[in-house]
């Protein structure tokens, strides 16, 4: 039928509205009414407009005066309008019958405007396809599929052209938009037309299982007494500013003068009151969603608000296209302009003729390189196979717009893909994430990282073996010459280097041997760092050393005489049979001193003794009968160097000789010996010419031992002393036993 534009102006402002964004409208408003060319050639010579409006406080339904069509016209306000309509003659108005009609029904705007509510959607459709005349095939090709999408339409063939397209289309719509005219006579045929139409565009929006039912009277208009001789009232449906496009029921030839009525309910209400949920981090490129707190009553306000704008601290400004889904508690914001600037803005928009700002700040960021993004090092080192459920960090981008993490065993071609969870820090700083290592094996992964808009980031990472485990911890270190120490422990040949602060550690990771000199004022406690394969920092472990002062060193060993027993003893010799006491003399000999004997023998261990101070500088210990024998005997103080103090023997004790007048072979005769320790005895004899060997074990005998022998004779001397060979020896022992 024809093309316009409806807009609204107010006194004392910089812009115009189109009406479709009009609020409110208040006496003294200008509504202007711009013409345009239809896209087929028609005559509007003869065409007419009128403006009528609902004023809220009186109830009054007011005819405006009727402009020609072909122009641009000016309305001013009277009075507040709740609603407004537009009437349209192409061939002409009748003023006095229009004000008749109003006066007979001042609630026919308010119906219409009820109507027009309920085919809002039908506009909508209605404006994708008339867009054609813009000369724009793609817009009208993803309204047409995105209509055919939703179900509502029948199926559109894409290989088919723009027009076939647009046919089938319209052959689902034009059934119901043709048969319906909400000002159709009679009431049944209106509500069944109603719900035939709703439903049909509903079903275009949501889907084939939507049904309407029609009712409510704003739908059932009487308009009998409005049918005056040659004049026809019919609906129309306007297609959004800002170019209206009105469409109606195509005419029949007839003398009949048709006039269609378009009207639009003024929202009326306060401006909306949003607020941020939070602070708001966007990309600059990307879309968001924007979290709010306002009522339900604000959020619908909110939607018709426009020139959606970020103005920074200067009030500099980028405009933004944005929506208010009803009933999201959102914001939606198309993508930010790559022109936009990072800072900080406040999110701004016209609401009629005032602005209204939504609190709260939104921060504007360049769109991330997340390839600078890094498991910070202490994360990276919990990630230990077993440990059970980690939270780790990444650091190193902002982390506002990740919007996933999936974790990839490497070289497994049968591991699966691990999702996990994660939360960014609100400044965007780092972000945090969860994983479970129970069952994880030790060794390499693959971090996804998926950004908004598409983007992503592989990151490396490896989940560790279990840190090295010390067993003999901690170890006392003197100050003074580097000193040999062997660690014992699990996992210690991951061990690359030991360090402290106050001591200098060379380690052997084959032999797990350590080299340790203390440095000069160290603590007594002193911590070790092992930097082990793998890790990103060293494992700390505290107080490792203890720190103690110069290590002591032996001077003078003096031993006191042992007993004279019945056997010889040689030089150096400490019969194990018998106490032995000893003295040590000690240069830095500490407080708390204890000494330490050993055997440089394997497998012999002298027993523990107690040392007792007998000056600033020496110490005095025993030790206990019946110690090992065959030992090579050493003392230490408090890890010092060992010295030594002398060898065990387990000598014989012999209690008694004879020697009897049975001949044993040519000049050699049976004897006996009695005591304790005799089957240490490996010959007996005079001299070493004159010796025989033993051949017989001892046997028990009270309280000793009795041991068979052969004698040579005769003896060098009378009374000569008897001589003994142990076992394991070459020369002989003098004994006290004599014939």
């Amino acid at each position: 039928m024809g093309y316009f534009r409806l807009e609204a102006r107010r006194p004392n402002t910089a812009y115009a509205i189109p009406i479709d964004r009009v609020n409110r409208l208040q006496k003294g408003d200008t509504l202007v009414y711009f013409p345009s060319d239809p896209p087929v050639p028609t005559d509007v010579s003869q065409a007419r407009v009128a403006l009528l409006i609902l004023t809220p406080s009186t109830g009054e339904l007011r005819l405006l005066e009727t402009r020609k069509a072909a122009g641009r016209q000016e309305w001013i306000l009277p009075e507040d309008a709740a609603a407004i309509a537009i009437a349209y003659g192409p061939r002409g108005l009748d003023e006095n019958r229009l004000r008749g009609a109003a006066t007979k029904d001042p609630e026919l705007i308010a119906q219409l405007a009820e109507y027009t509510e309920k085919t809002a959607q039908t506009e909508i459709v209605l404006s994708a396809l008339t867009g054609r005349r813009m000369h724009d095939d793609r817009a009208v090709d993803a309204a047409l599929q995105g209509l055919a999408s939703t179900g509502g339409a029948s199926k559109l063939d894409r290989n088919a052209s723009l027009d076939q397209q647009t046919l089938s289309l319209f052959r689902t719509l034009n059934p119901a938009i043709g048969s319906y005219d909400p000002l159709a006579p009679e009431p049944r045929q209106r509500w069944q037309q109603s719900a035939t139409l709703a439903a049909s565009v509903a079903g275009l929006f949501f889907g084939n299982t939507v049904g309407l039912a029609g009712g409510g009277a704003a739908l059932f208009l009487n308009m009998r007494s409005l049918l005056f001789p040659h004049t026809e009232l019919r609906s129309a449906l306007l297609r959004e500013a800002p170019e209206a496009a009105l469409c109606a029921a195509k005419a029949t030839a007839s003398r009949t003068k048709f006039a269609y009525l378009w009207a639009r309910r003024l929202p009326q209400g306060a401006a909306p009151r949003l607020r941020l949920s939070g602070p708001a981090h966007l990309a600059i490129g990307l879309p968001a969603v924007l979290p709010v707190d306002a009522p339900e009553t604000d959020l619908d306000a909110a939607g018709r608000a426009f020139r959606w704008t970020l103005v920074d601290a200067n009030g500099g400004a980028v405009n933004i296209a944005v929506t208010v889904p009803a009933n999201e508690k959102c914001i939606r914001v198309a993508r930010i302009p790559k022109t936009a600037k990072p800072g900080t803005y406040r999110l701004m928009a016209d609401w009629d003729w005032t602005s209204v700002a939504v609190g709260g700040e939104i921060t504007l960021h360049e769109v991330p390189d997340l390839g600078t993004l890094r498991l910070t090092a202490d994360s990276a080192d919990r990630l230990v196979t077993g440990a059970g459920t980690v939270r780790a960090l990444l650091a190193g981008a902002p982390a506002h717009f990740i919007k996933s993490l999936q974790l990839r065993r490497l070289g497994d071609p049968l591991a699966q893909t691990m999702t996990l969870p994660f939360a960014a820090d609100p400044q965007g700083e780092w972000l945090q994430f969860e994983v479970n290592t129970a069952s994880l094996p030790a060794g390499p992964y693959s971090l996804t990282i998926g950004q908004q808009g598409g983007g992503q980031a592989e990151l490396a990472l490896a989940i560790q073996a279990p840190a090295p485990a010390f067993a003999n911890l901690p170890i006392a270190v003197h100050e003074g010459p580097v000193q040999t120490f062997t660690l014992a422990g699990q996992g210690l040949d991951r061990i690359e280097k030991i360090t402290s602060k106050y001591a200098r550690i060379d380690w052997n990771p084959a032999s797990h041997r350590a080299q340790v000199t203390l440095a000069a004022k160290a603590p007594t406690e002193i911590d070790i760092e092992a930097h082990v394969e793998g890790r990103h920092q060293p494992l700390r472990i505290a107080g490792a050393l203890r720190a103690l002062g110069p290590k002591p060193v032996i001077i003078a060993v003096n031993r006191a005489p042992q007993a004279a027993g019945t056997v010889e003893r040689l030089e150096g010799e400490i019969d194990s049979r018998h106490p032995a006491a000893f003295s040590l003399q000690v240069r830095n000999l500490p407080a708390a001193a204890r000494v330490i004997l050993s055997c440089q023998d394997p497998g012999l261990t002298p027993p523990a003794v107690e040392a007792n101070p007998m000056s600033a500088d020496v110490l005095y210990f025993t030790m206990a009968a019946n110690s090992p024998g065959n030992c090579t005997l050493t003392a230490s103080v408090n890890g010092s160097a060992a010295v030594g103090l002398g060898r065990t023997v387990a000598l014989p004790a012999i209690a008694g000789f004879t020697l009897t007048d049975e001949a044993a072979g040519a000049q050699s005769f049976k004897g006996t010996l009695s005591g304790q320790g005799l089957e240490a005895i490996a010959r007996t004899g005079w001299t070493a010419e004159l010796s025989r060997e033993v051949t017989a074990l001892p046997g028990p005998e009270r309280d000793g031992q009795k041991l068979e022998i052969v004698m040579p004779w005769p003896a060098p001397a009378p009374h000569a002393p008897l001589r003994i060979w142990l076992r394991g020896e070459t020369g002989s022992r003098l004994t006290t036993a004599r014939f």
